[in-house]
């Protein structure tokens, strides 16, 4: 398929040679002499590259640069920049944009086929298409700027209604959800994106803004792939995002796993098993297979011991205050929550469907039995701040070495 290039460029004898040059050599161009024209033609095209003539803006505004760069249709297009000089490059850059790639005039001829086909080959490529659930107008521009910048292709929504609309009619791979700016349905929004057929294999990332939160939507029996504090770090919206596609392609591709290696489901779906847990007492160590995942007498340690020694019953929140807090109680039982939704993100078990901490509606948590050892001494519960020695044993049953 014969590659199109688009070439804006307002001087007429520039533009004609450079058409010139890019036809010799095998290519379809666009050449353009307006800026609107230009933002159009690469709307309506599949184009493969832009050559734009920084020289061509008006006021030198870079404005026709940032809408080639942000708009969904155009996102993927790598954008090649021809300038005066070095010292333009730095100006532009200062300004906040950086071209895929820049040619300093006067032109090589020689240069421009070569540096064009190297342009299309690192051409950027949309990898993922996001849903954005977001009111608040500044906090929606930034994080779309952020991840188009990224090569995502993402959509927006501003209230909870278009949310659903466009989850439900479109393939996202991800959708990023600022729950506290939809009320007062808020949660009537998460519940249909995380229960309906069409987006319940989504991965739902959402943004919250303390912990406290996290309890407030678990304690509804609801769950997400992943939750980031606000105000958003974005770096962090980048690793979030990328670990969760991740997941999802190895959800999409399931079919990998060894069937010798899988179990069935209550309803007839195939997944993977957990690897074994072993817990070490003596030396306040979790592995789940060969992995350390917990490391330290910490509350969670604690946590998941007692949760161990309590396999298939249904355990309040008031419960675990009580024995695993002990002295040290909370005055919201939901911080149980927040500990639980920790402690799954540590066992690796599927924050959608868990299978070792399961939540009781309206009572607390089940941790369902599994495979694994607990070996060492018995382990007091105790404050994290204090040493173990200073605290009495005695809170958990005797612990038989290797039971």
């Amino acid at each position: 398929m014969q590659q199109i290039i688009l070439v804006f460029v307002q001087n007429v004898t520039l533009r004609e040679k450079i058409t010139s040059a890019l036809h010799a050599g095998g290519y379809l161009v666009l050449a353009v002499a307006d800026e609107a024209m230009a933002l159009e033609t690469a709307r309506l095209n599949p184009l493969s590259l832009a050559i734009l003539d920084y020289a061509s803006f008006q006021e030198r505004d870079l404005d026709t640069c940032y809408q080639l760069w942000q708009g969904p249709e155009t996102a993927h297009l790598p954008i090649m920049l021809l300038v005066s000089s070095e010292a333009e490059i730095n100006q532009i850059e200062r300004n906040g944009f950086s071209a895929d790639s820049y040619l300093v005039k006067p032109l090589s001829w020689g240069e421009l086929r070569p540096r064009v086909r190297s342009a299309i080959r690192r051409g950027k490529r949309i990898s993922r298409t996001l849903l954005l659930v977001e009111p608040d107008a500044t906090m929606r521009d930034e994080i779309t700027y952020a991840l188009r910048g990224a090569h995502y292709l993402v959509q927006t929504a501003t209230d909870g209604l278009t949310a659903l609309n466009r989850a439900r009619t479109s393939p996202n791979s991800l959708i990023i959800l600022d729950l506290l700016l939809l009320q007062p349905n808020d949660l009537e929004v998460y519940r249909q994106l995380w229960e309906h057929a069409k987006t319940t294999r989504v991965p739902i990332l959402l943004l919250i803004n303390d912990d406290p939160e996290i309890a407030r939507i678990e304690w509804q029996g609801l769950r997400a792939n992943h939750y980031l504090k606000k105000p958003i770090v974005w770096k962090e919206l980048h690793a979030c995002v990328q670990a969760l596609l991740r997941g999802d392609k190895r959800l999409m591709k399931g079919e990998r796993v060894k069937r010798s290696h899988q179990h069935m489901t209550s309803n007839g779906e195939e997944y993977a098993p957990q690897p074994l847990l072993h817990i070490d007492l003596d030396r306040h160590q979790v592995l789940q297979g060969e992995e350390t995942i917990l490391q330290g007498n910490t509350r969670l340690f604690k946590l998941l011991v007692y949760l161990m020694h309590h396999p298939d019953v249904a355990l309040t929140r008031e419960q675990l205050l009580r024995d695993v807090w002990q002295g040290e109680l909370p005055e919201d039982t939901r911080t149980v929550d927040v500990h639980i939704h920790w402690l799954r993100q540590k066992l690796h078990d599927e924050l959608n469907q868990p299978r070792l901490i399961q939540t009781i509606p309206g009572v607390g948590y089940c941790f369902k039995s599994v495979q694994g050892t607990v070996v060492g001494r018995e382990v007091p519960v105790v404050n994290d701040l204090q040493e173990p020695s200073s605290v009495d044993a005695g809170l958990f049953p005797s612990i038989e070495k290797g039971k």
